[in-house]
């Protein structure tokens, strides 16, 4: 069966002499696996462009529901990036972007608020000039939303220490406490813009990272922290 949808692709590989696999995140059918046949050859060389990592396009393939791979007949960019496949810095966050969302999220199965989410912060982070690291701690904290483990925001006094128990995901307030466990507290109740508007330094932008990131190695089956991250972390250093 022919069907048509939007996507996001979240990594690619080489398959045989002249094929590809691509993971990717649709519209209308959740996480599936792809194969783009004969990607080598001088008339695929713009398809193959389609296909890097954070790419946001339309496909049509042939759909089979018990089939592991679909197969891809026709692709069309449905985005074209200004910043995010050109810019090392931005190709290097977009990558972790990506990474994280393929180890966290599974579903093969539609969840249209999930695809709109990821494709807005992808778009952001092209569009915007700067404080790229505020709009990556937003889709940390985020994302959480969709997998189930959002944190419970119970420290609403902004004059009282905050406390982050990530085994039972809340914010409480608790004597004793990091700085940076407030400005989660913050980060859970802004929008992808007023994240923007977020003071910290270079030490608190790390810790945070850090501690989110421990929240998913603690609520992820097999989460492993992208070895991309790394590179990125040196950057923003």
């Amino acid at each position: 069966m022919i069907r048509k949808t939007e996507a996001i692709v979240l990594n690619a590989r080489k398959f045989g002499d002249s094929s590809l696999i691509a993971s990717m995140y649709t519209r209308a059918f959740g996480r599936q696996n792809y194969l783009i046949k004969g990607y080598r050859s001088s008339r695929a060389k713009k398809k193959y462009g389609y296909f890097q990592p954070m790419s946001i396009i339309d496909i049509v393939f042939y759909y089979k529901e018990t089939r592991d791979l679909q197969l891809i007949t026709e692709t069309s960019n449905r985005y074209f990036y200004r910043t995010m496949q050109t810019q090392p810095v931005r190709i290097t966050l977009g990558m972790v972007v990506v990474e994280i969302f393929h180890q966290a999220v599974k579903e093969e199965e539609p969840n249209d608020p999930l695809f709109l989410f990821l494709q807005r912060v992808l778009v952001v982070m092209d569009q915007q000039e700067g404080r790229l690291i505020h709009l990556f701690l937003h889709y940390l904290v985020h994302l959480t939303r969709y997998l189930g483990f959002f944190p419970r925001n119970e420290a609403k006094n902004e004059h009282q220490p905050v406390y982050f128990n990530l085994r039972d995901g809340i914010l409480q307030h608790s004597p004793g406490t990091r700085d940076t466990d407030r400005l989660i507290a913050r980060l859970c109740d802004s929008t992808l813009e007023s994240s923007l508007d977020l003071r910290f330094g270079n030490a608190e932008k790390n810790e945070m990272i850090n501690t989110l990131l421990q929240y998913y190695l603690l609520h992820v089956e097999g989460f492993r922290i992208p070895e991309s991250l790394k590179v990125l972390q040196e950057v923003f250093r």
